[in-house]
């Protein structure tokens, strides 16, 4: 939580490396919840082409997770079926991060920050032409 040293604002404790983040790093957090909201991973099952037994049925991905965000995950493939990645953690240093613009030392904005602000660069250029 920002506390109050020597007259300054000071979000969270300096000791731990809690900054505010930039205008830009606000953009980008915003950006990437509504494509977090829109795009999410979606599995469903179709009859196979080639039916082997009656009611045959296959897997088809239906929609995926966004660009970034697999970029951002797949430092945390441990395994085929090991994804060590919490979505909620990452909606909720977005948040941190659009909201109240805290940018935490050992949050997942620290490492997701530098993912999106290169995803959505070319966003940034667009924003700063237009203001």
């Amino acid at each position: 939580m920002p506390y109050y040293r020597e007259g300054k604002l000071i979000p969270g404790d300096p000791g731990f490396g809690t900054r505010w983040a930039t205008d830009d790093e606000k953009l980008v957090a915003g950006l990437a919840l509504m494509d977090l909201e829109v795009h999410r991973n979606s599995i469903i099952l179709v009859p196979a082409p080639h039916k082997n037994f009656d009611g045959h049925k296959i897997r088809v991905q239906e929609s995926q997770n966004p660009m970034w965000y697999r970029a951002f995950g797949s430092t945390y493939w441990r395994t085929l079926r090991h994804f060590n990645l919490k979505r909620c953690r990452v909606i909720r240093a977005l948040k941190r991060v659009y909201e109240k613009g805290l940018v935490r030392r050992n949050g997942y904005e620290r490492l997701l920050l530098p993912v999106l602000l290169e995803a959505f660069e070319s966003h940034l250029c667009q924003s700063k032409k237009l203001s």
